[in-house]
């Protein structure tokens, strides 16, 4: 049948080089005994038995999913299932090809639990399977084999001879002892405008031999204390209003946890004349600790 695709989220802009979310479209049908066009889908990968579904608009090469709060909405979605998992026909179903569409759009969603195995024959039965390996892959594996291992050995070799040339001379000419100060920072509080979420936040401050603060890594988890808030969170993309303010010097990534409901955002900045806070060693630990942070102090050599 493979009335389903793959396709990335549109609703958000991704930041710090982040992987998209992907979810797994089943079907996109206008029903026809009330001509409303429905679509339905799941996160790829999601350790959770359920689906989430909405009302739908095609626009060009994105489908949106809006709020379906009706109750027969629910019941169409189950007969859509069923229909498919069972191989019976679609009669009542107008199927809308997903060939060109590239992304969905999630405005909003409700979701129900089904069990494992109906979720698994869901996704056997609409969405195609994955090419494991394609022609230039095996091209590309060929030409590496054909590779000289007299010339990877000769490359290897000056390699070593240009690194160790480059060290002899740094040791020459530089006779100041490196020292790396690290000030670790950790708390841990409920969250202002999430209800039933702790947030745990660390924060490794490294320093030059001059004790200029040189480098930040920021570390923020989410924890949820209930299921329903967690699904919400993640189901209408909230977690993209949490994550850190990108620019030129910083990089980071994300990290979603259904196991454990948590969410986690990594961010380390460069530091540079951009920066706008503090890089005296002493006043940031002042005023980390001041700011309610446990903070410890570590000298490496």
């Amino acid at each position: 049948m493979m009335n389903g695709k793959e396709l990335k989220v549109a609703e958000y802009e991704l930041k710090f080089g982040g992987q998209p979310r992907l979810v797994n479209v089943f079907g996109v049908f206008r029903y026809k005994p009330n001509n409303a066009l429905y679509v339905i889908y799941a996160d790829v990968g999601t350790t959770y038995d359920y689906v989430c579904y909405g009302s739908s608009h095609v626009k060009n090469d994105t489908i949106l999913s809006m709020s379906s709060n009706k109750e027969e909405d629910l019941e169409v979605i189950k007969e859509y299932i069923f229909k498919v998992i069972e191989d019976e026909k679609l009669d009542n179903f107008e199927i809308i090809s997903l060939d060109n569409i590239k992304e969905i759009e999630i405005i909003s969603s409700k979701n129900f639990e089904i069990k494992k195995e109906v979720l698994e024959r869901l996704i056997d039965k609409t969405i195609p399977k994955k090419a494991t390996t394609t022609e230039e892959e095996i091209a590309k594996t060929k030409s590496k084999k054909k590779k000289s291992p007299i010339k990877t050995l000769l490359s290897i070799l000056l390699l070593l001879i240009i690194a160790g040339g480059a060290y002899m001379y740094y040791m020459s000419t530089n006779n100041t002892e490196k020292v790396v100060k690290v000030i670790y920072c950790k708390k841990s509080y409920n969250h202002d405008e999430l209800s039933n979420v702790t947030v745990f936040e660390e924060k490794t401050f490294t320093f030059d031999n001059y004790d200029k603060l040189s480098k930040l890594y920021v570390k923020t988890r989410y924890k949820f204390n209930d299921e329903e808030s967690y699904l919400d969170f993640i189901n209408k993309s909230l977690f993209y209003n949490y994550m850190p303010e990108d620019n030129n010097d910083t990089t980071g990534d994300y990290k979603i946890d259904n196991d454990n409901k948590e969410f986690t955002t990594n961010a380390t900045t460069t530091i540079d004349e951009s920066y706008g806070e503090s890089v005296e060693y002493e006043e940031i630990l002042s005023l980390n600790t001041k700011d309610n942070y446990t903070c410890e102090e570590k000298i490496e050599k």
